[in-house]
């Protein structure tokens, strides 16, 4: 007959036992519980059977094993210790049960509160209104109040909220500034503000330079793929005078036409935009359009809208093309403006308003087919004439 294994101690001898057998629980969570008001008994059977559950598969499985089952199985039965303790220990068991629930929810919070708290500021870096350039200051062309943007980095260069930069006039021209970096412009001139996120403190220039009007309402005629050019515009201050000193903002409508640089424009493919340029309290608007080159107005195809063709003309020779029916516009484009100036006819069912004399750009209503443009170097010219002739179809 088989002698029966002697039963392990329950967790109260445990404790007492040799710590190389099994480690039980400490003993610090069975004066938790009594604390809390679990009963006694319960907390004793419940854990005395856990470690009696875990000696034995030491034994069987290891001690790794072991120790990951009982620490598993601890897990799942505080709910049920808990709940004893509520209904064991009253009223103030439940408060206490409360508060230690409470307190281990704030424990992640406040460890994650810790490590995502703003480090000290290390650093302001200011940034120019409308994408200008900041080494020279800050350029406002308005006197509407305008935030300035700063960023406020710690030492590592993340990024802290901008609210904790303050800001104050120094010197200069009057200027209106609000502590969270609101200013205002009230005349022509430069003025030096202080700007400090906690220990850091640094100063900028804010320059001044009321712009009223922008004249830019002009037409640039582009070849697809080609060459880009500069947007043409004037800034003017309310006196009139040109201002060189801009922060701009610069929109094209479709950019399949033609794409911005900066102020810089360059062609993409065939078709007509508009490039919406804003500086100050002013804005203006640029028409782009985008020709295809070809050598000839002869044979074009309807879908060919808008076209550009090379013109070279030795002194006393022309070149003569047809005509599309519809409604056009004819531009001729001269390579240098100092070269003669071309003469421009048109014939047969033609009307071209204005017509072409004083002007090398119109607007063309070809009422029938064998209508025809020629492009004459008079014979009194002082030079060869080049450039190209753009023609824009207007039919939809």
């Amino acid at each position: 007959m088989t002698t029966p294994r002697p039963r392990p101690p329950r967790i109260a001898a445990s404790l007492r036992e040799r710590r190389n057998d099994f480690r039980p629980l400490a003993p610090w969570p069975e004066r938790l519980l009594a604390t809390l008001g679990a009963n006694p008994a319960f907390v004793d059977a419940v854990l005395g059977d856990l470690a009696e559950e875990r000696a034995l598969r030491m034994e069987r499985e290891g001690r790794v094993r072991a120790q990951l089952w009982y620490a598993r199985e601890a897990i799942r039965a505080v709910p049920h210790l808990l709940w004893n303790a509520v209904r064991h220990g009253g009223a103030s068991g439940r408060l206490r049960v409360v508060g230690l629930l409470a307190g281990l929810a704030a424990v992640p919070t406040l460890v994650v509160a810790l490590l995502l708290r703003d480090a000290p500021p290390a650093a302001l870096v200011f940034e120019g209104q409308r994408g200008s350039d900041i080494e020279n200051g800050v350029v406002l062309n308005t006197r509407h109040p305008v935030r300035l943007m700063t960023h406020v980095l710690d030492a590592r260069g993340h990024p802290l909220p901008p609210a904790t930069a303050r800001y104050e006039w120094v010197t200069g021209v009057p200027m209106d500034v609000t502590s969270t970096g609101v200013v205002t412009c009230r005349e022509y001139g430069d003025a030096e503000l202080r700007a400090s996120a906690g220990r850091v403190a640094t100063t900028l220039v804010v320059r001044c330079r009321p712009v009223t009007r922008v004249s830019g309402d002009v037409v640039m005629s582009l070849l697809a793929h080609g060459v880009g050019e500069a947007i043409p515009f004037t800034a003017r201050a309310p006196n009139g005078r040109v201002e060189p000193l801009v922060a701009f903002e610069a929109r094209v409508r479709d950019s399949s036409v033609a794409r911005l640089e900066g102020l810089f424009l360059r062609p993409g493919a065939p078709g007509s935009t508009v490039v919406s340029v804003s500086i100050g309290d002013a804005r203006a608007n640029v028409w782009v359009n985008v020709y295809e080159p070809v050598s000839t107005l002869v044979g074009l195809r309807p879908d060919q809208r808008l076209v550009s063709a090379p013109v070279q003309l030795s002194v006393g020779t022309s070149i003569q093309w047809p005509l599309p029916v519809g409604e056009l516009w004819l531009r001729f484009t001269p390579v240098s403006r100092s070269q003669p100036v071309p003469k421009i006819v048109v014939h047969g069912r033609v009307v071209c308003m204005p017509a072409f004399g004083p002007t090398d750009q119109a607007r063309c209503d070809v009422r029938e087919s064998g209508a025809w443009v020629r492009i004459t170097n008079p014979r009194t010219a002082r030079g060869e004439i080049a450039g190209r002739l753009a023609l824009q179809r207007l039919d939809p």
